[in-house]
């Protein structure tokens, strides 16, 4: 099996819709860890 194509990633989402009532985080973070990314709970610059 192949490696997981984002498994160097390390990454933030925040998406709600575009009246901004309602919160789609959870289905990117879902679609993202199944690649191989790790995920972030908060945005840091540093």
């Amino acid at each position: 099996m192949a490696a997981p194509i984002l498994k160097d990633v390390v990454a933030y989402v925040e998406v709600w819709s575009s009246n901004g009532t309602e919160n789609y985080s959870k289905t990117f973070t879902t679609q993202l860890v199944d690649m191989g990314a790790k995920m972030q709970d908060s945005w840091s610059t540093h």
